[in-house]
């Protein structure tokens, strides 16, 4: 069994205390947020997505990934400003 890298199961979750200071490789970051390592990566060099640079490559902190799952909220109508539409006279 390799001991460098740990399955969801191992990290901490990232919305925890313990897991928002967690730096998690590619792959964990990706398991969390439902999408593949490479279109993560990608997302990364192209800076559409937040992350921290170290020594040993890309990371993403817990933090950084809770604050990607909120920009990707849809809010309800309620919550945002409706303009009114002008009728055609």
């Amino acid at each position: 069994m390799s001991t460098q890298t740990k399955t969801v199961e191992q990290v901490p979750n990232p919305a925890t205390p313990e897991g928002s200071i967690h730096l998690y490789t590619p792959e964990q970051a990706a398991e969390f947020l439902h999408t593949s390592a490479l279109q993560l990566k990608r997302s990364w060099y192209a800076r559409r997505v937040a992350y921290t640079a170290t020594a040993r490559g890309h990371r993403m902190t817990g933090a950084q990934i809770c604050e990607h799952i909120q920009a990707a909220a849809v809010r309800p109508l309620s919550e945002t400003k409706r303009v009114p539409r002008q009728r055609a006279a």
